[in-house]
């Protein structure tokens, strides 16, 4: 058990007299001081952002679950004499979202001297009040992913101040300290004005719908501008406006302008707000709430002067320490996209997206972290996203959709990758402690797998609308079923390949984590059983591959990375199937962005025969991004026009090319935990050079060779 530091010990949970939903309230603490250094204690939920004499101290809580809550230590400076804290805390909705487990709403803080003692503390009687400039209660969601958004109406007068009252939900809360670096603030982007004109509303309800259907560059009516950023950013809303009181602004936010605009409202995700000024010169900043986007559309509702509407980006403090360099200078900047891909989807932990759902999935984070490794060496980060999901598993032995998400339904295939990414992490970094710590979970996880298996050999998931067979969004292997039922139906049961292929893959990573652990392992005649029982049900001869179900020709070219990573074939057989998955024609449907990296390395298995191919794939599908402008990689290769015009330009699990230009391009990887052992492949294909980052070192190498192992600054 974690042991407070004395003077948070002393200060209470405490909130407003009145608890409600999508709640805004500012707590007020006056102190006296004697030194010029304090250090800030604080725990909130949901998320909060703290002034000490009128400047910002520190903001943003770490994504925790409610009665298990991080808290932030930040070192602080003080005045002597008196000093203000003003404290702004939300608490979202109760309806929870994916990326928010609803709890109790509240904040515990504390202030103290280096000394350790408490010159400022949250309590019963505290000042506090209500921020009613924002809407309170139920409000259209951004998306059902990240929950409801938010509006502000700066011309309300504030309330009255009230006395704190204790949660005494909140007594028997634990506390741990952030298991990840604060996230920082950059200077605003100053945008460029792209567009700008007169519009008229056309209908709609919402702030993103009057945007969505606005008539823009009419004759007559208000003003509206269009901003643009420069290339995908992720931050915080900031403006500063002039205009009289009622007067008001709507911001749309999006990654293109595809038709002339800002894509604001797309099937039923709302991707606006409006800010209602008071009279004259208005500043504000968005404490609560990343944004991703490339364009802002700024719609005045009166006379409003728009003197800046930007962001502010919020960053995760991590550097490249790569350095890497190809003579193809395609695949440099292929590199270099990626790399700023991951870092966009880097904040409190691994988020699929910054501009649509920010949400932490299990198979996302794992291709994440893995990317990550190669040009970050980061190695806390990957860690705290590993225990999030440890501490959410279920009596099903599965985790959440997400890893803050109460969903109807979860992804099985998802917690098997968790599997895979503790073996990653132990590789990679070479923290035992970590893998000791998941290692009783791992187990947990395959045990339950293996309990499901059937009387055909098989593990099959239960005919139940709880679990969504998802792989990739591709034909055949997204499950899109699943939408059609609601809690409590039944559903057909069936065998998939990919998931008794990944359950293979789950076993072996279990065995090398018990292998370097000096842990028995006891699954040889499970694993040699399953591997046959697959061959036996899903091997089509005259196809020369695998199906995606016993009876069903149906064939994907996941499920054929999946079965030759998990050895199910013999040698000849997956020579030949190696060559079909480079085959245009071959008839597989193909694998989508996400899942390319098992293809890879299924290929790479024989890189002197596919290295060539796989590289040549890789310009080809990344490049054409870049021929289309993409300043971050998409989440599928439709663009922004997938799933209804909701696809994604920017989505971590892309950023695969930084792992295929390490591990092929430079010819490095981990062959036991943290470097201990090593394999070094020199590739003939491309001249690369660059940095592996490793608990070691890094591995500098420089024409197919390696210069030296040297220590990385700032790296640790």
């Amino acid at each position: 058990m974690h042991h407070l530091p004395a003077a948070f010990q002393e200060a209470d949970w405490i909130w407003l007299r009145e608890e409600k939903d999508n709640q805004y309230a500012t707590f007020r603490c006056m102190f006296e001081s004697d030194v010029e250094k304090g250090v800030l204690y604080i725990s909130a939920d949901s998320d909060y952002a703290l002034g000490l004499n009128q400047r910002l101290c520190a903001f943003n809580q770490y994504d925790d679950h409610p009665m298990h809550k991080s808290y932030d230590t930040v070192n602080c400076t003080l005045k002597k004499g008196e000093n203000v804290v003003t404290l702004h805390v939300w608490h979202q909705s109760s309806k929870g979202c994916y990326t928010y487990i609803p709890g109790p709403a509240g904040v515990k803080f504390a202030i103290a001297a280096e000394d350790g003692r408490a010159l400022c503390k949250s309590e019963a009687g505290m000042p506090c009040r209500p921020q009613v400039q924002y809407k309170v209660g139920d409000i259209e969601p951004i998306s059902g992913q990240l929950g409801d958004g938010f509006h502000y109406d700066a011309s309300v007068p504030d309330a009255v101040w009230e006395e704190a009252v204790t949660v005494e939900a909140r007594r028997d809360t634990a506390l741990y300290p952030r298991p990840v670096k604060k996230l920082e603030l950059k200077d605003p982007v100053l945008p460029e004005m792209v567009k700008f004109g007169l519009w008229q509303p056309q209908g709609g309800d919402t702030a993103a719908q009057i945007a969505q259907y606005a008539k823009l560059d009419t004759d007559a009516g208000d003003g509206y501008v269009i901003y643009d950023l420069g290339r995908e950013e992720c931050g915080l809303l900031h403006l500063k406006v002039r205009g009289k009181a009622g007067d008001s602004v709507i911001i749309a936010w999006g990654e293109h302008m595809d038709g002339g605009r800002v894509r604001a409202y797309v099937d039923g995700r709302h991707f606006a707000t409006r800010y209602t000024l008071h009279d004259g010169e208005n500043v504000f900043t968005h404490y609560f709430r990343r944004l991703g986007a490339r364009y802002l559309m700024v719609l005045s509702e009166g006379d409003v002067l728009p003197y800046l509407v930007t962001l502010i980006p919020t960053e995760y403090p991590v550097k490249c320490v790569s350095d890497f360099d190809c003579a193809d200078q395609e695949l440099k900047k292929i590199y270099d996209v990626s790399v700023r891909t991951l870092h966009l989807c880097m904040h409190e932990h691994y988020e699929d997206t910054p501009w649509r759902e920010q949400a932490l999935y299990a198979m996302d984070s794992r291709n994440q972290a893995l990317f990550g490794y190669c040009c970050f060496g980061e190695r806390d980060f990957p860690a705290a996203y590993l225990d999030l999901f440890r501490e959410g598993i279920r009596e099903d032995h599965l985790f959440e959709l997400c890893a803050h998400a109460k969903e109807r339904f979860t992804i099985p295939s998802f917690t098997l990758s968790w599997v895979l990414a503790v073996r990653d992490h132990l590789l990679w970094t070479g923290q035992c402690d970590t893998a000791r710590r998941m290692l009783p979970t791992v187990k947990e996880i395959v045990d339950g797998f293996m309990d499901r298996i059937c009387e055909n050999g098989l593990c099959m998931m239960p005919g139940s609308s709880k679990y969504w067979n998802f792989y990739e969004w591709t034909d055949g292997m997204d499950d899109q079923d699943i939408f059609q039922t609601k809690e409590g139906d039944q559903r057909p049961q069936r065998a998939d390949a990919a998931l008794n292929l990944y359950l293979i893959l789950a076993m072996e990573a279990e065995k090398e984590i018990c292998l370097y652990l000096g842990e028995a392992w006891q699954r040889e005649d499970a694993i040699r059983s399953l591997r046959r029982q697959v061959k036996k049900h899903f091997y089509d001869a005259e196809k020369e591959a695998i199906r995606t179900h016993p009876d069903e020709r149906h064939f994907t070219e996941f499920n054929q990375a999946l079965a030759l990573l998990a050895n199910v074939l013999e040698s000849d057989e997956a020579c030949a199937l190696r060559g079909k998955l480079c085959d245009p024609d071959s008839g597989f449907v193909p694998v989508s962005l996400s899942c390319s990296l098992m293809k890879y390395q299924a290929l790479l298995m024989d890189s002197d025969r596919y290295g060539t191919w796989v590289i040549g794939d890789i310009k080809q599908k990344w490049g054409r991004m870049l021929q289309k402008g993409a300043t971050s990689f998409w989440e599928v290769e439709e663009g922004a026009d997938a799933y209804d015009f909701a696809g994604s330009l920017c989505h971590g699990w892309s950023a695969v090319p930084v792992y295929v230009l390490t591990v092929y391009g430079l010819g490095v990887q981990p062959a036991a935990p943290g470097f201990s052992e090593y394999t070094f492949t020199p590739c003939k294909e491309i001249s690369a050079s660059g940095v592996v980052p490793t608990p070691l070192g890094g591995i500098r190498v420089r024409d197919g060779r390696i210069e030296m192992v040297h220590q990385i600054k700032g790296f640790s």
